[in-house]
């Protein structure tokens, strides 16, 4: 990163440490003018947009950090899946899953957590895929009204 970048950046920072959250994103997208590749100002970018459920600016900036180095801060993947798992996108979902756990080799919680993120994926690909027909039970009389309400309050 450049020099005028950094300086842009650490001054973001204290903004956004301050608590003044819109002047300090505004002054983060401004470090990308100086240096488009400042993969931390993506990453941060990326959190503040995903926690205040901007979802497209977030993917956008994940993606462009996924871009500059893909094995930079490999929870970027899991973000990006989360992302796509939750549009119903279930192969780039799966696709991000199997990124960050190739590059991520240390944290077991992480790793376990992503591994049930997959299983989800797989389920929810499977059930889409192989609906099941619903099929409504209309009782014929008051008498199979009755029964089937006395049944189902049972279990």
């Amino acid at each position: 990163s450049n020099k005028r970048a950094v300086v842009q950046y650490e001054k973001a920072m204290k903004v956004l440490y301050s608590g003044k959250f819109s002047q300090g994103i505004l002054e983060l997208e401004k470090v990308l003018k100086y240096d488009p590749d400042f993969i931390e100002v993506h990453l941060t970018l990326g959190d503040y947009y995903y926690d205040i459920r901007n979802i497209e600016k977030a993917e956008q900036h994940y993606r462009a950090a996924s871009v500059i180095d893909s094995s930079f801060y490999p929870i970027v993947w899991v973000r990006l899946g989360d992302i796509y798992k939750d549009q119903g996108l279930y192969q780039p979902a799966r696709s991000c899953y199997e990124s960050f756990l190739k590059y991520e080799t240390g944290k077991k919680d992480d790793i376990a957590a992503v591994r049930k993120s997959l299983a989800e994926v797989a389920f929810r690909e499977n059930a889409v895929g192989n609906p099941v027909p619903f099929r409504q039970r209309i009782p014929n009389s008051r008498a199979d009204s009755m029964s089937f309400c006395s049944a189902a309050s049972r279990q």
